[in-house]
């Protein structure tokens, strides 16, 4: 046992275990300023204190919520709004390119870079292992908290509000977007679908060489997620690669519609 100033005793493994359990807590955040930088105010701080709050900081506090059903609604509110704005500023795009578009926009790596730009990593309540792993850094933890805020602001507002917080983020995004699409080659478009749909990069293999030494013809495939292959020809290496990548990104385009 051991006293305090005032005379009273307390068990000192109680104190012990406080203290423990104090070291092992992210501080709480301050909620004011990440409303400032978000330029929204919310009416339930609780709502966006949850959504900052993964679930690693729970295992410490033995209760309470985590962001893991704000990520699941702010999802689908994301998905919608994106799906949206889309739908509005690519006229141009069939189904198959709207929906390569959206999965490059919403990415876990796109709204891990968001997240960042919004400072949330600061902000986030991790348990003890989690921050001393490098949690705050983590793409995944970043990009399921920007869309837990998602969906708190909707839940705490309405669809309108979440719509306009996620038009102001994306709206840029989505012309840089589109203007890159005009402008890259097959490959480099390719390149970012496969990232983005298998989480891998394209592979390019020589098939074979026909033709005389003067006129070479050159046959090779692409091959992604180690199963699907297209097959692309033309006078040079490089030719015959974008030429794979088109008929895969044909097909791509194909399956997406369908």
């Amino acid at each position: 046992m051991r006293r305090s100033s005032s005379g009273s005793s307390r068990p000192e493994s109680s104190s012990r275990s406080s203290e423990g359990v104090a070291r092992h807590l992210t501080p709480d955040p301050d909620l004011a300023l990440l409303e400032a930088r978000l330029k929204v105010t919310f009416r339930d701080r609780s709502l966006l204190q949850a959504a900052l709050t993964h679930r690693s900081h729970l295992s410490v506090l033995r209760g309470g919520r985590d962001n893991e059903r704000l990520e699941f609604l702010g999802d689908a509110v994301l998905e919608l709004t994106v799906s949206h704005l889309l739908y509005r500023m690519a006229d141009q795009k069939d189904e198959g390119g709207l929906t390569q578009l959206r999965s490059l926009l919403v990415r876990q790596d796109a709204l891990a870079k968001i997240a960042r730009r919004l400072g949330l990593a600061e902000f986030l309540m991790l348990g003890y292992g989690e921050r001393e792993a490098g949690g705050a850094s983590k793409p995944s933890l970043n990009a399921n908290c920007f869309e837990a805020v998602v969906g708190a602001i909707y839940l705490d507002q309405s669809f309108d509000a979440a719509f306009r917080f996620c038009k102001r983020i994306f709206y840029g995004r989505i012309r840089t977007v589109l203007k890159k699409a005009h402008t890259k080659d097959p490959k480099s478009l390719l390149q970012e679908v496969s990232l983005s749909k298998y989480n891998a990069l394209p592979r390019y293999v020589m098939v074979k060489e026909t033709g005389s030494d003067h006129n070479r013809r050159f046959h090779i495939k692409v091959v992604l997620k180690s199963q699907l292959e297209f097959l692309g020809a033309g006078k040079s290496k490089k030719a015959a690669e974008q030429q794979a990548a088109a008929a895969a990104l044909k097909q791509l385009n194909s399956e997406s519609s369908s």
